[in-house]
Formats: C-alpha cells, structure tokens, sequence
C-alpha cells in the first residue's frame, strides 16, 4: 500500500499521524502484534517521529535547519537543479520509519506524531507502508 501526501511549500514538515492511523485502520491484518513500516523513496524529503501535538516544535525544526544549511551557499549540486540544501537536509533524517502495534493499535507514544519532512515542495509524495509481523 502506499500513501499519497501533498505538499504545499518549498519546506514545510506535514502531519501525516492520521494518514497513516486511517491506513493501518484499513489493513487486514492476519496477527496481532508487529510493526507498520513507512519507506519514503523521495532524496529530498524524509520521515520523522517527534512531538505531535505542538507544531512550533515543527517550524523550529525547519527554522533550526535553515540557519544551519542556508538554501544556497556555493553547492556543487546547485548547478544540477539548484536543491543541494534539500539533499543535505533530507540526509540527516530516517528514510523509513518502524511502528510497533498491537492488538489493531499503533504503539506511538502520547505526544507522538508522525511527519513528512519536505524540502524541495511542493510535490506530491508517495509513501509506501507495509506491516511485518513479529
């Protein structure tokens, strides 16, 4: 299965806590405990799990990279298509994500969210999402 987010800016971090809820909700699952894995095949975007309930947590993140790896600072991919602090940033973040469940319920902490990290937007992103069983 896979999951289709949009986003909407050139960076931006998306909450896709509910997507993902929704899909699992969806899935036919033939036991009861394991773990939901997310793979994001995009290189200029990333995955994350961090606090989901305040979203200054999340512009602090983005705010925290763009002072550290500016838009534009004489990279040597720039002249490819000019997103070298895209790649830069999204290689600091997982690529995939395991979740463990049980019992038709994610186990993500209270304060926990999950997140699409976009740094080359706005794109359609494709998620693909898949369970293994433990």
């Amino acid at each position: 299965m896979f999951l289709r987010v949009q986003t909407h800016s050139s960076q931006e971090i998306v909450n896709i806590t509910n997507l993902v809820l929704d899909a699992f909700a969806s899935m036919h699952l033939s036991r009861d405990k394991g773990f939901v894995v997310l793979y994001n095949p995009h290189t200029t975007s990333a995955l994350l799990i961090n606090e989901g309930s305040d979203s200054s947590v999340a512009q602090d993140i983005l705010t925290f990279l763009n002072k550290n790896i500016p838009l534009h600072d004489n990279y040597a991919h720039d002249s490819v298509d000019n997103n070298a602090h895209a790649h830069i940033k999204s290689s600091l973040f997982p690529s995939h994500l395991m979740i463990p469940f049980s019992k038709g319920s994610l186990l993500l902490g209270v304060w926990q969210g999950v997140f699409l990290l976009e740094f080359d937007g706005p794109r359609t992103r494709k998620i693909y999402m898949d369970v293994l069983y433990s």
